[in-house]
């Protein structure tokens, strides 16, 4: 008999769309201070501006504006603020699907603990994609900034400066990864907030397909010529089609799982038959993979999975498994 099986999962969003006004000045002596020595900051990740003034002036304030559209993206509070849109943290607040944790407040004592049990309680389905390594992972562990510059701190006050040897967590070029997921810093979100997401479960909508943004630059008539005028205006709007795909750890979830009540080493989404036992393991799935990862033999991998179902674990040894075997003819063909 044929058994149909759920391949796709669609979602009903309302989007509201809020406009908002862009109205600014500055002096152009000013405005040359700055650009100055943005164009003179040192770093790698220094943008470089365009020459002109103007172009200039519009770049400067693209990225003042990304600030601030992403500050609404996670703070907004449409009940607060009547020309405001529902941001991520009010979605997730109101939402009666989301996976919200009762977190407490973050240290370097316990920030790793709270990221390892926040991405621990996403559905399996959405980790084995964000574990996956054969494609570019949209997953993420979102956090605020003092809450990363607590991470980087556990991690070289564990680990020796500047070295992490947690093969767990790792951090390459300033950029910081938990088991290949990364910890993506934002403005807007609550410093004790830990939020676990695929940033395409992250809806951003405007009116138009081209109106995002509108804005004019100009300068004003004597005597005020020495100074520019921005005005303008963006719509927006914001939505998380699938709410049940997130995790929320934040100590304002009031009624949320207690993560010590279902600590890592219990087994997560452990497969079951009807009219059969549940399956546990003795390590959880991250563990394994983490292993996986360090395995240098088939041998030592197949050890590993023995009698384990999951399908993280399996793609996960899959993957390695072709990596040795990579290795192996490269190495054999020289």
């Amino acid at each position: 008999a044929w058994t149909p099986q759920q391949i796709a999962k669609l979602s009903e969003k309302e989007l509201k769309i809020k406009t908002y006004k862009i109205n600014l000045e500055q002096c152009i002596a000013e405005l040359e201070k700055k650009r100055t020595a943005w164009m003179l900051k040192a770093g790698a990740n220094n943008t470089e501006l365009p020459d002109s003034l103007e172009e200039a002036t519009m770049s400067l304030l693209a990225a003042e504006l990304s600030k601030e559209i992403e500050t609404r993206i996670f703070n907004g509070d449409s009940s607060a603020n009547a020309n405001d849109f529902d941001g991520v943290t009010k979605v997730l607040t109101d939402s009666t699907e989301a996976i919200k944790l009762l977190g407490v407040a973050l240290t370097k004592d316990n920030v790793l603990d709270a990221i390892s049990k926040s991405v621990s309680y996403l559905p399996e389905d959405i980790l084995a994609k964000g574990l996956a390594e054969d494609f570019e992972s949209t997953l993420g562990v979102y956090v605020g900034f003092q809450t990363l510059l607590k991470v980087k701190t556990a991690l070289g006050g564990t680990y020796g400066a500047n070295v992490v040897v947690n093969p767990n967590f790792t951090i390459d070029n300033g950029i910081v990864r938990y088991m290949g997921i990364e910890i993506i810093p934002v403005w807007g979100i609550g410093s004790n907030d830990i939020i676990v997401a695929d940033s395409q479960n992250f809806l951003l909508g405007t009116d138009l397909l081209s109106d995002l943004e509108e804005i004019k630059l100009g300068q004003f008539p004597e005597p005020h010529e020495d100074k520019i005028f921005i005005k303008g205006r963006l719509r927006l709007g914001f939505a998380i089609p699938f709410e049940d795909e997130v995790v929320f750890y934040s100590p304002n979830n009031a009624g949320g799982i207690t993560p010590a009540a279902a600590p890592l080493a219990a087994p997560m989404s452990a497969p079951t038959n009807t009219g059969g036992s549940t399956k546990t393991y003795a390590k959880t799935y991250d563990v394994v993979v983490a292993e996986i990862k360090e395995a240098q033999t088939i041998e030592e991998i197949d050890k590993l999975i023995e009698g384990d179902e999951r399908v993280t674990v399996i793609n996960a040894a899959n993957k390695r498994k072709s990596e040795i075997e990579a290795n192996s003819t490269n190495t054999g063909g020289e």
